[in-house]
C-alpha cells in the first residue's frame, strides 16, 4: 500500500509544482499569513511522508525481498514508521481541512460539467 501512496505523491506534487515553486520562492517576501503556514505545512507533510515511506519499506522484510534484498528488518525501522504515519495522517487532516472548500467547489463544479455533458449527449 505505501509503495501505491509514492506514486500518488508524485502525482500530486507534479500537479501543484507551478505553487510549490512560485509560493517556495515568495516565502521570505511578502507572503500572507495563511499561505506562509500552509507552505510550512506541505513542506513538513512532505517530509513525514517520505520518511514514513523509506521507513515503511525499510521496516517490510516483503518489500525489500521483492526487491531483491535480503535484509532483515529491525524493530527500529518499525517505531520510525510507526511515529511518522501517525504524524503524516495528522498533518494531512490538517491539510485537507485547510483545502476542504476548494475541494468541494472541485467537486461540484465537475458534477456540474458531467451532467451537462451528459444533457448535450442525450
Amino acid at each position: 500500500m505505501g509503495l501505491g501512496l509514492i506514486v500518488i505523491l508524485v502525482v500530486h506534487l507534479v500537479l501543484n509544482w507551478n505553487w510549490i515553486v512560485g509560493t517556495t520562492r515568495r516565502v521570505f517576501s511578502r507572503l500572507p499569513g495563511e499561505m506562509r503556514f500552509n507552505h510550512l505545512l506541505d513542506s513538513l507533510l512532505f517530509v513525514a511522508m517520505t520518511l514514513t515511506m523509506v521507513s515503511g519499506v525499510l521496516s517490510s522484510e516483503s518489500a525489500l525481498a521483492t526487491m531483491g534484498l535480503a535484509i532483515k528488518s529491525d524493530h527500529f525501522w518499525g517505531n520510525v514508521h510507526g511515529a511518522f504515519a501517525y504524524a503524516t495522517i495528522g498533518m494531512v487532516g490538517v491539510h485537507l481541512g485547510m483545502h476542504v472548500r476548494w475541494i468541494v467547489s472541485k467537486l461540484k463544479r465537475t458534477r456540474r460539467e458531467a451532467a451537462s455533458d451528459a444533457e448535450e449527449h442525450s
